[in-house]
Order: structure tokens, then sequence, then C-alpha cells
């Protein structure tokens, strides 16, 4: 009996490649690789804030009111303890800001001034609490 074929070498992968696909993350890696962060929740932020905000008809939308929900969610989220790459920042808020500011709502001046004091506050107490 003949030595056995190396079983890549019959599929044309060379031996690195092979080790290299043993190597690969299982699914839960995989899945734990690409859980949104503070990127991928601004990078939506920053969408709404540089598209025109209004309802196609003129009339205000509720983006500002949408991008403030999706602000508390990562804001929940980390403090939950389920997302530690997902904690806002400055860039985070000033696009709520900014969509609250072409959203087009009758309270947008008081609600961009209440989130304001909100970044204020967390800037004098240090920041979300780790």
């Amino acid at each position: 009996l003949g030595m056995m074929e190396d079983p890549a070498s019959t599929l044309g992968v060379s031996p690195e490649d092979a080790l290299a696909m043993q190597t690969l993350p299982d699914e839960d890696n995989i899945l734990r690789q690409i859980l949104p962060d503070k990127i991928s929740y601004t990078s939506i932020l920053m969408a709404w804030a540089n598209t025109n905000s209004h309802s196609n008809n003129g009339e205000q939308s509720n983006a500002g009111e949408k991008a403030e929900e999706l602000l508390k969610h990562m804001v929940a989220m980390y403090r939950g303890g389920k997302n530690g790459g997902i904690k806002p920042d400055t860039v985070t808020y000033n696009a709520v800001l900014k969509v609250w500011g072409k959203c087009g709502h009758p309270n947008a001046g008081e609600r961009s001034e209440a989130l304001l004091d909100k970044m204020l506050q967390l800037y004098e107490e240090g920041g979300y609490s780790d």
C-alpha cells in the first residue's frame, strides 16, 4: 500500500491554506465580530443627518425622535453590558443634534438643548460609569 495523499493536495489547496482553513473562527466568533459598534450606529445617524430629514410632502418628520431613540438604545446597550463597543461619543451626540436641526419638528430647538444639557451633565460626571 502506498502513502495516503494529503486531502488538501487532492483539492488543489496548499498546505498553508489548508492550515488556515482549519483555524477559521466558528460561527459564534464570526457573529461577535460583526456586532454593531458605535461607528455602525453613528453612521446611521450621520446618514439621517446628511439627508433631507423632512417628509416627502414638506411636513415635519419624526427623524429627530428616531435618532434620539437610537441614541437611547445605544446607551442602554452600553450600560447594560451587552455591547461595550457601543458607547456613544461626542460624534454620536452631534449627529443626533444635527438630525434635530434638520427635521422641521416644532420642538427641535428644545429637544436639541435638552440633549446638549445631557452631554454637559455626562461630561461633568465623567461620562458613563463603566
